[in-house]
């Protein structure tokens, strides 16, 4: 092929690439800000790492074929825990909080059946609870590891949207009493709906009184350390057998990337070794699900890198200033807004044509939100302020738009 026949050639891939952009990106808003939970505006810092991770392309499965490239995945790690005050023995990335759900009910099958790893369930009735808001993820999970949907016991709510320690416990001695066996609580950090949270430290008790497996879904609720009362938080976390948390949530990395803590190690729970596999301490294969896998961590590594303990903490407790300002903004609006724990907003239905008509009414001034059911039955509409990218003035116009729809005649 001549030079200019490689150069054409050259173009024309070109050309197809940009269309193909062009097709998935056209039915994204490029204007405007995002208050919808679900995703955040990866920090430079984190993208850098994604890019590298992709360019380089190294293995991790072994310890031999990741090397110092696992050396830094595993330092930062130890440093997120630090800021959660989870327990290290055990630290496992994942795609997300769905598979470290997957994981650590494994985890603590493993620890209550003591053939489970050689023989499965076979005839134990296993129970896990959760309350009626916890994450739909624990459903598949069950389904997954072969317990079936009736393993997973829907636990009541108090009037706060938290699970009711006494239902539960009422529940669980009643399975004990039908011969089923109790084997974890999944404790909801941070509900999806409106940010929602178990009382962690009566299910910690609770969960120590039955050697259950007290795992800790924070998927969203994996920024509380970084808040005014985030010792309470890291002291709560330390005291359960498992945290998931997922920094592509409240951390500010891309999408695919949760991390899984356990408080005691796990390194052979999931060790089915073979010729061709190495012999070595800790592999990475053995922690969780994939074999083969990326460095899927590093743009968590590179961002701990970039920003030093004090700037991480800076930028991801941000989130809390930014829930107050626009709670305060909306409320010289003439509008209520009720306190929450993590940084979202709840607007409750208003009568001036539902939630539907405020998601619509804030997407006219560029303003996206999520319409939602609460518990309650009731609909309403929810505000994340989890995104770094998302400046003060836009809350403030945010606000303002809330209160115009709520001034608008019934």
């Amino acid at each position: 092929m001549t030079a200019n026949g490689v150069k054409d050639e050259r173009l024309f891939v070109e050309d197809r690439l940009e269309r193909l952009a062009a097709r998935l990106t056209s039915g994204r808003p490029q204007d405007g800000f995002d208050f919808a939970l679900g995703r955040t505006t990866p920090h430079p810092a984190a993208l850098f790492g994604a890019r590298l991770a992709v360019e380089n392309n190294v293995q991790h499965a072994t310890v031999r074929s990741a090397g110092v490239w696992l050396t830094e995945e595993r330092q930062a790690l130890a440093q997120l825990a630090d800021f959660l005050g989870t327990e290290t023995k055990s630290a496992v990335p994942t795609s997300g909080g769905a598979e470290a759900l997957l994981v650590a009910l494994f985890y603590a099958l493993d620890a209550a059946l003591p053939d489970y790893r050689t023989r499965g369930i076979s005839s134990a009735k296993v129970r896990i609870y959760l309350s009626q808001e916890g994450h739909a993820a624990v459903a598949k999970a069950a389904r997954l590891l072969g317990l079936g949907d009736d393993a997973v016991v829907r636990v009541r709510l108090r009037d706060d949207g938290a699970i009711d320690p006494n239902d539960l416990t009422d529940r669980i001695g009643k399975d004990l009493a039908a011969g089923f066996t109790p084997v974890a609580i999944v404790a909801t950090i941070g509900t999806t709906v409106d940010g929602a949270l178990d009382d962690l430290d009566r299910l910690t008790t609770i969960a120590a009184s039955r050697r259950l497996w007290l795992h800790a879904d924070a998927a969203w609720g994996g920024i509380l350390p970084f808040a005014p009362d985030g010792d309470a938080w890291r002291a709560r976390f330390r005291r359960c057998s498992s945290v998931s948390v997922d920094p592509h949530k409240t951390f500010h990395c891309p999408l695919g990337l949760g991390v899984l803590y356990t408080d005691r190690p796990r390194g052979n729970a999931l060790r089915v070794d073979a010729a061709y596999v190495p012999k070595e301490d800790d592999p990475p294969w053995a922690q969780g699900i994939p074999w083969s896998r990326g460095a899927i961590a590093l743009p968590l590594v590179a961002l701990l890198a970039a920003l030093g303990a004090g700037g991480f903490a800076a930028l991801v407790g941000d989130a809390f200033r930014r829930a107050d300002r626009l709670r305060t903004a909306i409320g010289h609006e003439g509008v209520a807004v009720a306190d929450a724990p993590l940084p979202i907003v709840t607007l409750a239905e208003t009568g001036r044509g539902g939630a539907a008509a405020l998601v619509e009414a804030l997407a006219s001034c560029k303003y996206r939100t999520s319409p939602v059911r609460f518990a309650s039955g009731k609909l309403g509409v929810r505000i994340g302020l989890f995104d770094h990218a998302i400046p003060d003035d836009a809350l403030d116009g945010l606000a303002r738009a809330i209160g115009a729809f709520y001034r608008k005649p019934t």
